[in-house]
């Protein structure tokens, strides 16, 4: 049975407010259905991304952790590269 089939036999049954009705129950549904989806997909992304975040704080502490070496270097801040450039240097040889 076709869509418009199905909205004739339903007016035939139900009466032009019933069918109405009907479609408005109908919507209500498929946005509560959409609210729930939004919903669930909000809690798992952010389970992800507290577990991602948790995995790079653990990788930080295991390198702060780490013996000094003479062969690492670490500047946590601005460094003077000339003519009042300033430029940004992270550990290297860790």
């Amino acid at each position: 049975m076709g869509r418009l089939a199905a909205l004739n036999t339903l007016r035939e049954k139900l009466g032009e407010d019933g069918v109405n009705a009907l479609l408005e129950v109908i919507e209500e549904e498929r946005g509560g259905t959409r609210d729930n989806l939004f919903h669930l997909l909000e809690e798992r992304f952010a389970r992800r991304l507290a577990e991602e975040m948790g995995k790079s704080r653990a990788g930080m502490h295991e390198q702060i952790g780490k013996p000094y070496d003479q062969g690492d270097v670490c500047i946590l801040g601005p460094t003077d590269v000339g003519d009042n450039e300033k430029s940004f240097s992270l550990c290297s040889g860790l």
